[in-house]
């Protein structure tokens, strides 16, 4: 008995995330002509459908085709009485497959000889994406990078380029997506897709289902690149003290991406990511013959150096909230930021024109604090006041990594402002 009531409990509590596709009633107003009532109604119908969201091109057609087949108004031309039976609603609403719900004539006119023109109100019927909307962020892509080398050896595995080509795009996206900074377009999985959608397209899938087909998006930018260097090498070492030779392992990974405006094909934004293991990182893999765990860290560095370096420009770190010291509120968590993190927090800063370009240049304001992430969630992360004062933190405040002194400044790159 108890268990039964256990089972119930949890039916009950997981019931909210089994539900059907989610559709919206949309009512829109529409002209059409023709040489009738019935005619011009019929154009007004298969304008609407052409408005309609989520609908793809060959529906409209079919759409289009099964209108012009129905008797979609019973009309007296004397007296310009026209009515819309049941029939009438019932046919158009099977013939769209739900599309349009329900029409209404407006109004009626035949002002000159066997012209008419109706105005019908009309009822959508359209899918919602589940979740906040992905035309509230800009539409990305990545695209599977180009490389320079066949394969690269680690430890005791050979990992060929392809495989290289797939982690590294999989922790780009992750990345990107764990920004929350971009709706992320997926671009690797097609034949899957196309399955899904060929599924949704049969007879089995109720139209509510089908709805989903046309919401397939576009994107604003292209993430591209190529890895022109990856080699795993052991650099021999002699020690005059010891009087031997010691073997010292090293990773490089070296990356050109750039950022693209996919209608336009302009640049936004280019650059190169350098990520090099040293011994004392690589031995612990080495000794426990993770090679996949070796390939993990370094292409995690490179794709979080490319992310980190694009949104620190586009979507700088800033203040959400300041509760004190010890509750000092960021925009961004996941991966973007870290438990440890040294950061500097700056004034909102000013806009100001380049005299040369006439671009707009955003600086950074004056330097208030230094802060040191202490919590990390998914959406935001919680920092705590090291210097400054707390009272000139204020709520938009922009906030930028400390470099640590440890990197040579041969490594440090020189960030620019793109024309976002």
């Amino acid at each position: 008995m108890l268990r039964l009531k256990w089972l119930t409990m949890l039916l009950l509590a997981i019931s909210p995330f089994f539900v059907v596709a989610e559709t919206i009633e949309r009512e829109i107003l529409v002209d059409g002509f023709g040489a009738s009532f019935n005619v011009a109604t019929q154009n007004a119908l298969i304008e609407s459908v052409k408005q309609a969201n989520g609908v793809s091109i060959d529906s409209q057609k079919i759409y289009t085709k099964a209108i012009k087949e129905q008797s979609v108004v019973s009309a007296d031309e004397s007296t310009h009485d026209v009515s819309i039976n049941n029939d009438s609603l019932y046919n158009i609403k099977e013939s769209t497959q739900g599309t349009i719900n329900s029409y209404e004539i407006v109004q009626a006119d035949n002002t000159e000889v066997d012209q008419w023109h109706v105005q019908v109100k009309v009822v959508l019927v359209e899918y919602v994406t589940p979740g906040n909307s992905p035309h509230s962020l800009r539409k990305i892509a990545v695209l599977p990078v180009r490389t320079k080398f066949s394969e690269i050896r680690v430890v005791n595995k050979t990992f060929s380029n392809a495989e290289i080509v797939r982690q590294y795009n999989q922790k780009l996206v992750n990345e990107l997506t764990q920004s929350r900074r971009f709706s992320v377009m997926d671009r690797d999985y097609m034949d899957e897709y196309i399955k899904e959608r060929d599924l949704l397209l049969s007879p089995d899938s109720s139209q509510d289902e089908q709805m989903k087909i046309g919401e397939a998006l576009g994107v604003d930018y292209l993430l591209i690149g190529t890895v022109t260097e990856f080699k795993a090498e052991t650099q021999q070492k002699y020690s005059k003290t010891m009087g031997q030779t010691t073997n010292n392992s090293i990773m490089q990974f070296y990356a050109d991406y750039r950022i693209m405006v996919m209608a336009t094909r302009q640049v936004k934004w280019s650059d190169t990511v350098k990520v090099t293991l040293m011994q004392p990182e690589i031995e612990p893999y080495a000794r426990s013959n993770d090679d996949q765990g070796l390939i993990d860290l370094i292409l995690e560095r490179a794709a979080r150096k490319v992310v980190h370096s694009s949104l620190d420009n586009i979507y700088p770190l800033k203040v959400l909230k300041v509760a004190g010291e010890s509750a000092i509120y960021l925009n961004q968590g996941g991966k973007m930021t870290s438990v440890g993190g040294h950061y500097e927090v700056f004034t909102p800063g000013d806009l100001i024109t380049d005299p040369d370009t006439g671009l707009n240049i955003k600086i950074d304001g004056e330097k208030v604090a230094a802060i040191e992430v202490t919590k990390v969630q998914s959406k935001y992360s919680l920092a705590k006041l090291l210097s400054g004062s707390l009272a000139s933190i204020e709520p938009g405040a922009i906030v930028r990594r400390v470099i640590p002194l440890t990197v040579k400044s041969s490594n440090i790159q020189e960030v620019m402002e793109p024309a976002w």
